[in-house]
């Protein structure tokens, strides 16, 4: 299970995995170096995708991705990446080989070893599908400026390395064997049907639910204030390595918002849990993995980012959401959640208390929100079946148990 991105991309990786090793197979996660704890408890194999230092780096640059200079993070970052899940896919080749990864677009070493060396393939889309118009996208320079030079590097990059390991691609331009593959690979809409269905190359995505995250992977958090008894408003700042500029303005609201209203709260970011009691003020916990289900369990209201985790995660407890979107596909996933009546969105440019206040008011005491938050609820919390869905992984992969023990990558 090679992995690029965010917490949002491991947690329901990490329980489809559980449930694909409770079925005989071998499953090793390729992922960043602050999940090897996370992974390693649930059971799974874990090999690093970066050394720590490099992989910090690339924290700080995750912003590049929503940015014209997107070519810029792959060269520096995604291409060493995507050379050392394909150096060990070609390391461990076999016929009972198949890989289970999100589809993100600074990820294509599957696709790759896919369409060179047969390695069955299956790809995961995490974000709901995209609604046109309503993305924050790439700006993009024109073809023969900046953008078309940073391409060129890292495909040339790309090929190098691939070569030096042994891939026999003459001429071949990535472009080439990746969207062959990405074409024809099957595909998983981690969402429920009732949502929305989303096609791709023309063939439906099959969709079985949300795929929840493992039940308390980490330590559990608690609340220590013997003050706390629920109806509390938990806040969300967003994905690690896009917050340097958002975080103190985000925390700076937050706090301003819960003190307004009289409100306790929990924020989450930045590794770090801050509580906000109105009997004793602020407390920081740093370096802690929170269970959102646990912060959840009694919220009144969620302020969030639109990681669509955090959005499923809110839709199963029945809480309003007010959403923040700021970059990759959260304005999207904030759009599918303010349709489905159950949210508010909020540009990050008005992101202050005095323009809060009336949205706020409007999720806490709108009938129809509050009806819509208890329907949704009640559809949502039948998670995806993950014995369905790895039946047919192993279905589309080739991979039938229990003739043969199969490893997924």
């Amino acid at each position: 299970m090679p992995l690029v991105g965010s917490l949002g991309d491991l947690l329901p990786l990490l329980n489809l995995g559980t449930v694909l090793t409770s079925r005989g197979h071998a499953v090793t996660v390729i992922a960043p170096p602050p999940y090897e704890g996370l992974i390693t408890r649930t059971g799974l194999g874990f090999v690093a995708l970066a050394d720590a230092c490099s992989y910090a780096h690339s924290a700080s640059d995750k912003i590049l991705l929503n940015t014209r200079y997107y070519g810029l993070f792959f060269r520096r970052h995604a291409v060493p990446w995507n050379l050392a899940i394909y150096k060990l896919l070609r390391d461990r080749k076999g016929t009972d080989m198949a890989t289970v990864s999100p589809d993100r677009a600074n990820l294509w070493a599957d696709l790759f070893a896919n369409a060179e060396m047969r390695i069955a393939a299956v790809r995961i889309h995490i974000d709901l599908p995209i609604i046109e118009g309503v993305t924050v996208s790439a700006r993009r320079l024109p073809d023969s400026c900046v953008q078309t030079k940073l391409t060129e590097q890292w495909q040339s990059q790309w090929r190098e390395g691939i070569c030096r390991i042994g891939a026999d691609v003459e001429s071949r331009c990535v472009r080439q064997s990746v969207e062959s593959a990405s074409s024809s690979v099957p595909r998983l809409g981690s969402w429920p049907a009732w949502i929305g269905r989303a096609v791709y190359s023309g063939h439906p995505l099959a969709a079985y639910g949300f795929i929840p995250p493992p039940a308390h992977p980490g330590c559990r958090f608690v609340f220590s204030d013997p003050g706390w008894a629920g109806s509390h408003i938990v806040f969300i700042a967003g994905t690690d390595g896009t917050l340097n500029s958002w975080w103190d303005t985000f925390l700076e609201v937050s706090i301003s918002l819960c003190n307004r209203l009289k409100a306790k709260g929990v924020i989450l970011g930045e590794r770090r849990v801050i509580t906000i009691s109105p009997r004793s003020g602020l407390r920081f916990t740093q370096n802690v993995f929170v269970s959102l289900s646990d912060a959840l369990r009694g919220a009144a209201l969620i302020v969030h980012h639109g990681g669509i985790g955090t959005a499923a995660a809110a839709l199963r407890h029945g809480i309003p959401q007010l959403i923040v979107p700021r970059v990759f596909a959260q304005p999207s996933n904030a759009e599918w959640m303010r349709r489905l009546g159950v949210a508010a969105v909020v540009a990050p440019r008005n992101y202050r208390l005095l323009n809060l206040l009336s949205s706020v008011e409007f999720l806490l005491t709108d009938r129809s929100v509050h009806r819509r938050t208890i329907e949704l609820s009640r559809r949502a919390e039948t998670s995806a079946d993950l014995n369905e869905v790895s039946s047919w992984v192993e279905r589309v992969t080739g991979a039938e148990p229990p003739c043969r023990e199969s490893h997924f990558a």
